[in-house]
């Protein structure tokens, strides 16, 4: 099996987990009703991060517990990839890198349209209770005028 054979079949698998579950119990969360009170106002504050109108993550939402392996989870534009990718990356609160890695298009990512994705990503024992998890598009051309993010809060 190639490499790319495997990363697609992993693709798919987390997929396949992400449908039946919690994206295969890669997020801890408390089924009080104080956390569906949290999961109302992380989505309302996640529409108002900026290229809201270009990502969409379903898993982790802002706020939630994560632990490692984290599956990230979403979709999307087209043009916030290059060669089916993009890079993210997870932060302690004092901005120490823990874990790096692509987040990988899954389907035809060359169109204008909304492409879903998925990562494992992997990443080191934080030392702080709460971090960040980025997402950036792919840029190639590495002007800086061309970089999008987004930023989600995440508690570990």
């Amino acid at each position: 099996m190639t490499a790319r054979s495997l990363a697609f079949a992993s693709i798919a698998l987390l997929t396949l987990a992400a449908c039946t579950g919690n994206g295969g119990g890669q997020q801890n969360s408390s089924s009080s009703s104080s956390s569906s009170q949290t999961s109302v106002s992380s989505a309302m504050s996640w529409s108002s991060q900026p290229y809201a109108d270009m990502i969409h993550v379903t898993s982790p939402l802002p706020g939630a517990t994560v632990v490692s392996p984290l599956g990230v989870q979403g979709e999307a534009v087209g043009n916030w990839y290059f060669e089916a990718s993009f890079p993210i990356t997870i932060k302690d609160a004092h901005g120490v890198v823990l874990g790096q890695g692509p987040a990988q298009a899954i389907g035809n990512w060359m169109t204008t349209g909304f492409v879903p994705f998925a990562a494992t990503l992997p990443f080191s024992t934080p030392t702080t209770a709460t971090g960040t998890l980025i997402l950036q598009n792919d840029n190639p051309s590495g002007d800086p005028s061309m970089s999008k993010e987004i930023d989600i809060p995440v508690k570990f």
